[in-house]
């Protein structure tokens, strides 16, 4: 930026002076303008005036002196400005705020506020008077250059960055750390993980509380799987007894009708005569000697197989482990049938368990390679750890989806930065390009 031209309404001791072009001078290649006189002859006023038209007429309280116009005229007037080979015409008159102010382009573009700080390239009024336009008595103190503006800027220079790179670079950063996490927030990204993981820790503590239920009902399952076992055995002695019981029942009328023949025959005198001789007698026991008979003849052959029944046991060897296991043999017995159905769906079974093999090296594959069948067997799978499996499940998937959400804003941040970056270091090769004002 150059100032190419001065025009003065009325400021200070001017009145209606004007300096039509800065540059017309017989060494134009140096780029220097050297403004020289007397004291009190209008050199800081000058230069109070260069500075208020570019940045506004100082406020009641401000400790910059002020320059009412002392000569007459309207306070304010125009500068004539150089920026990218493009010459712009600044006015200002007075006003809030520092002041009206009006700026014209040669190509009709006009504007105010905004298209001045657009020609300024970000330089505020601290780093003007400080670093570009100062006066002698500015010089004798050094708390000038403590202003940020003002450390800003000579950073930038020194660092070919722009104007006021290092602030704002300052707030950004901040801005992004203050998304990320910020003490007692909840908001930031980090806090928020942050209290979904204390959530998780304390689930977790709450799931170790159900391990010593877990054993203690492990410990009453096997208690009852043996007083099952137990009843079990019971169970089939009692069918045993209830089979033997059930051929008494059976055969008792049968031997109540024996024992009463048994006595009357005993109580009969031999050689009795009967007197009343009953009704088709002589028919009926034909009848009784003729079952008399074919028992008698079944009893004989009853006897003959007991005696030969007798003879073989006597020439059997008893296995007294065997008869011992009467019961087990009773059991088994009874679940027979159930142990061959089984065996004829063992080789389905078979098929089902390499499955599930194959199934169980897959799943230990994607667990990882150190981790064998045996230690996957002692994994803790009760309910209360299922439940809880499935749950941090769920909010891994969240978390998971947060942060990829998380990454694209990172991605868009990012491109956002590069292309500020970009856009920085073209403004600065613009401004090194278009060179700066001329010192007072």
């Amino acid at each position: 930026m150059k100032i190419s031209s001065i025009h003065i309404d009325g400021f200070g001791i001017f009145h209606n002076e004007s300096i039509p072009k800065l540059d017309s001078g017989p060494k134009l290649d140096t780029g220097l303008v050297l403004f020289q006189g007397n004291n009190e002859s209008g050199k800081s006023t000058l230069l109070g005036f260069i500075r208020t038209i570019l940045f506004g007429f100082p406020r009641a309280n401000s400790r910059d002196p002020s320059y009412p116009p002392l000569s007459g005229g309207a306070p304010g007037g125009r500068i004539g400005l150089i920026v990218n080979n493009r010459e712009y015409i600044v006015e200002r008159k007075p006003g809030k705020s520092g002041g009206l102010v009006t700026v014209s382009g040669a190509d009709k573009d006009t504007g105010q506020n905004e298209l001045l700080l657009q020609l300024l390239c970000g330089i505020t009024y601290e780093a003007f008077k400080n670093i570009y336009a100062f006066s002698l008595s500015e010089l004798q103190t050094i708390e000038t250059l403590k202003a940020e503006s003002v450390k800003s800027v000579i950073y930038g220079a020194g660092t070919g960055t722009a104007m006021l790179a290092l602030p704002k670079a300052e707030k950004q950063i901040k801005d992004k750390l203050d998304l990320l996490f910020k003490p007692g927030g909840s908001n930031p990204l980090i806090n928020k993980q942050t209290a979904k993981l204390e959530h998780i820790r304390s689930e977790l503590r709450k799931a170790s509380k159900g391990i010593s239920e877990y054993d203690r009902a492990c410990d009453e399952l096997r208690q009852m799987d043996g007083h099952i076992k137990t009843l079990g055995n019971d169970l089939a002695m009692s069918r045993l007894n209830m089979n033997k019981f059930s051929s008494y029942d059976h055969l008792w009328p049968e031997w109540l009708f024996l024992q009463e023949c048994k006595t009357g025959l005993a109580q009969s005198p031999v050689g009795q005569v009967v007197e009343i001789f009953p009704e088709n007698g002589l028919v009926r026991m034909e009848k009784e000697l003729d079952y008399h008979l074919n028992y008698q003849t079944r009893f004989n052959q009853l006897k003959e197989e007991l005696v030969q029944l007798s003879k073989e046991a006597k020439n059997l060897a008893v296995d007294k482990k065997l008869v011992n296991e009467a019961d087990t043999i009773a059991f088994l017995s009874e679940n027979r049938n159930d142990y061959i159905e089984k065996c004829r769906s063992l080789p389905l079974k078979e098929q089902e368990k390499k499955t599930l093999e194959l199934e169980i090296k897959g799943l230990s594959g994607r667990l990882g390679e150190n981790r064998p069948e045996e230690r996957l067997r002692k994994i803790d799978r009760s309910i209360f750890a299922l439940d809880a499996i499935y749950e941090h499940e769920e909010k891994l998937n969240r978390l998971e989806r947060d942060f990829d959400t998380a990454g694209k804003i990172l991605s868009d941040k990012k491109d956002q930065h590069e292309k500020l970056v970009k856009e920085e270091i073209a403004a600065a090769e613009t401004i090194k390009q278009s060179g700066g004002a001329g010192i007072i």
